[in-house]
């Protein structure tokens, strides 16, 4: 916990957890697939074979990229909550390269066909009557854009980004998805390279949809890991500022969805789990479930880090600046409130005792530096 907590102020470092997880990630993956091979051929060995045929036609590389995949990921889950897993999806997903530059032109019915790859950095579509084929845009060398792949077409009801029919984005709208997202993590990288890591390494996909009318948003999905979603990028509306944010909150939810997924989740897993409980936000005042709770305190400590090393820059114009220390007092707000941060969900669920440690930390940290001693103290080193 100590190292994640470091991880989220922005320092000079970069802890080992950020890089570790991520090996120790793929190998448990690895196990749960294999697991499922073995308990699969027991009711479909023919199916179990070609899934077995698949991933071994993969490259090494595009194993990697095979259990990075956050489409990979949710269908393993799915898979390991049935009784009896049926492995087809899966083998669809180990496409590898050698078979999308031969991809066949028809079916047997003279149909195109439409291959999906969801390899990060990999993501193809192949239609097979032109044998065209599409490579998603790239992020920061390994993040996948994705406007129009099978994965980000899906409609969910229970979402913000992708509630109602998927309307796709237009060349230009593409092209200036791509440019705002460049430069949102551009600047990242340059303010805190820790955090432009985090995204690197726990963002393998960023789903852009786009819905006429709704405001931005933003969302990650713990069963998907490795993917956010976003809505509305092309618009305007959706400034530079709250993009760099949103970039890192939510791959801040996927690195701790990663920790959860590897050591223990934060809610006690068989205990008491009233998914009706909720508890009031201190930084939005809305009433939120025990685990997004949990999530915000250390999402909110990394934003507000953020903003303090933006801060620190000397190109900021005025409004930046003001913009800027608005984000800074939201962010800080929340830990400055009366009680402690634990006090707020302590007595609704069975919470891991070192998860309400990591944020009552979080939270003394937070107020020593906005303490009034400290803000004092600053005050006159610089007269």
């Amino acid at each position: 916990m100590l190292q994640l907590i470091y991880s989220l102020t922005a320092g000079d470092h970069c802890p080992p957890i950020i890089d570790d997880q991520i090996d120790r990630f793929i190998q448990k993956l690895k196990f749960c697939f294999e697991d499922l091979l073995w308990l699969a051929r027991t009711s479909s060995f023919e199916v179990a074979r070609v899934a077995y045929d698949g991933y071994a036609s993969l490259s090494v590389p595009e194993r990697y990229a095979f259990f990075l995949s956050p489409a990979v990921f949710a269908e393993i889950l799915n898979q390991r909550a049935v009784g009896t897993p049926d492995l087809r999806i899966l083998s669809k997903f180990c496409i590898s390269e050698a078979t999308v530059a031969a991809a066949p032109p028809q079916d047997s019915q003279g149909a195109d066909q439409q291959w999906w790859t969801p390899l990060f950095s990999r993501a193809h579509h192949v239609t097979g009557e032109s044998g065209k084929v599409y490579t998603a845009p790239v992020l920061g060398g390994s993040v996948t854009i994705d406007v129009s792949s099978p994965f980000c077409r899906r409609c969910d009801m229970t979402s913000p980004v992708f509630f109602g029919e998927f309307i796709g984005l237009s060349a230009e709208e593409t092209t200036r998805v791509v440019s705002k997202l460049s430069a949102a993590f551009s600047e990242v990288q340059e303010i805190a390279p820790v955090f432009a890591h985090i995204i690197r390494n726990y963002t393998r996909v960023v789903c852009v949809r786009k819905r006429p009318g709704a405001p931005p948003s933003s969302e990650q999905l713990s069963n998907e890991i490795g993917a956010i979603r976003l809505l509305n990028v092309q618009d305007p509306v959706y400034t530079h500022e709250q993009l760099m944010d949103d970039l890192i909150h939510e791959s801040v939810h996927n690195l701790l969805s990663t920790y959860e997924f590897l050591e223990h989740p934060f809610q006690i897993v068989g205990r008491n789990q009233d998914q009706d409980v909720r508890a009031v936000s201190p930084w939005s005042m809305r009433a939120l479930r025990v685990l997004p709770f949990l999530h915000a305190a250390f999402v909110y400590f990394a934003l507000l880090h953020f903003s303090m090393k933006r801060l620190e820059t000397s190109n900021l114009s005025d409004e930046q600046r003001h913009q800027a220390i608005r984000r800074r007092n939201r962010y800080a707000s929340g830990f400055l409130m009366p009680g402690s941060l634990s006090d707020y969900v302590r007595h609704l669920a069975d919470v891991d005792p070192r998860t309400l440690h990591a944020m009552d930390q979080m939270q003394q940290m937070v107020r020593r530096r906005f303490s009034p001693t400290t803000v004092h103290a600053k005050q006159r080193s610089f007269s």
